[in-house]
């Protein structure tokens, strides 16, 4: 896999947690700065979705799962209520299933590593990520649909500003691909989302609270001529005891709905629109 451009940004990022004046830190710290987007179907997570599909002019009942997640590796132990940084890798499966398929064939599957660095300053936080995908087609896809495979990889930097005001989180960002297989495809993407919760949790007993969730994702590439893609989430979220932000590990159960580009490896000039259910857990 081609990681120059990632591995080129690590330098630079442990100079800024070395260039640091303070002296503290914590190696392998609990939870994230920058909290998991509820609503993007590629943020690292562990997740299985029961999906009913429309490629246009099919209809098929899908499934996707994906297996992956954030961890800290380097943090200031500074007071949460100053600022405060966090150095981390991240690493996600995507997988793609048509169930309507003979023998449920695999269609795709995406690969990503990262390397965020995450600062967080009291309800503010920011995410810089530099990252790799690669996508591979089913083997059992390949062979019935007969569509040739296209080598489709590339090396990304994403930027995400969130703010968090009580119940409710807005954030805003963009990638710039830095190096991408074709080298034909547009480097700007743009992106943004909302996210809220239930004025208050409702008790789950010893397993924690239940909060009430409903999430909207777009993203708009330049590749697409800016035509935007759309992803709805809502359901409830059980926390272990504490309050949203805490970035406690969390089980989720969601309805979802997407229209737009096809996020899943090379058919990204596809239109793609799907709904259905799942659960997910954040690490």
């Amino acid at each position: 896999m081609k990681l120059s451009s990632c591995a080129k940004l690590l330098p630079a990022v442990l100079f800024l947690t070395a260039g640091t004046a303070r002296a503290e830190y914590v190696f392998l710290p609990r939870g994230n700065l920058f909290t998991p987007l509820l609503a993007d179907p590629k943020e690292p997570r562990f997740s299985a979705n029961y999906l009913y599909t429309r490629y246009a002019p099919r209809e098929t009942k899908g499934a996707s799962v994906s297996a992956g997640g954030e961890i800290g590796i380097l943090r200031d132990a500074d007071k949460p209520e100053n600022p405060q940084w966090q150095f981390g890798v991240s690493g996600g499966v995507f997988c793609e299933f048509d169930l309507d398929s003979p023998s449920t064939d695999l269609i795709n599957t995406d690969y990503s590593i990262g390397f965020p660095m995450t600062f967080r300053q009291g309800k503010a936080s920011v995410r810089l990520r530099p990252y790799h995908q690669s996508s591979h087609m089913g083997d059992e896809f390949l062979l019935r649909s007969g569509i040739p495979r296209m080598n489709y990889s590339f090396n990304s930097v994403e930027t995400l500003f969130s703010i968090e005001e009580d119940t409710v989180r807005l954030y805003a960002g963009g990638e710039y691909l830095a190096w991408r297989n074709p080298d034909t495809l547009k480097r700007n993407l743009a992106r943004g989302g909302i996210e809220a919760r239930s004025p208050r949790p409702y008790s789950a007993g010893p397993l924690g609270t239940v909060w009430l969730i409903t999430a909207a994702d777009v993203k708009s590439w330049e590749e697409m001529k800016w035509s935007p893609a759309w992803s709805v989430k809502g359901g409830f979220e059980l926390i272990a005891h504490g309050f949203p932000g805490d970035s406690k590990r969390s089980m989720s159960f969601l309805v979802i709905y997407y229209d737009g580009f096809t996020p899943f490896g090379q058919f990204y000039a596809e239109r793609l629109k799907y709904w259905g259910f799942g659960v997910s857990f954040t690490l």
